[in-house]
């Protein structure tokens, strides 16, 4: 695959998107750690990644061919599924009030809290106002 670069960088990249662009010493810190404790050896026993820690570099050697499989690949202005989940939740749960069905509106709660939980775990809910803003700007 030939891809390379230093760990300096790529924890670099990685505590920018995680700091929305600023630069936060303390999230470097972690994110290096926890790259060189946990994630460059499962890469690395994978088969996925090449790391040097001698110059500190980085090479991809392979991605998996099942990879979409455990990442949720997003295109760029297709919203991720978690915020189609947290919508119909919404959209369930308004109907089941106006219903005024007491199991449905206990059966939507619990979805409705689940997909807000699940969104703000995998960040869908500030990328839905970052895609939101994107349609915007064109």
């Amino acid at each position: 695959m030939g891809g390379e670069s230093c760990l300096r960088e790529v924890v670099r990249r990685i505590a920018q998107i995680e700091a929305g662009g600023g630069y936060d010493r303390k999230l470097v810190k972690s994110i290096q750690v926890s790259l060189l404790q946990t994630h460059l050896p499962k890469m690395e026993n994978a088969g996925i990644i090449e790391y040097d820690e001698a110059s500190g570099s980085l090479r991809l050697l392979e991605l998996p061919s099942d990879i979409k499989y455990h990442l949720e690949v997003v295109e760029r202005r297709d919203v991720p599924w978690g915020t189609y989940y947290l919508i119909l939740s919404l959209f369930g749960f308004t109907i089941s009030l106006i219903v005024a069905d007491l199991f449905s509106v206990l059966l939507m709660s619990a979805f409705v809290i689940a997909s807000v939980v699940h969104s703000f775990q995998t960040r869908c809910i500030p990328s839905l106002f970052q895609w939101h803003r994107g349609a915007e700007s064109k």
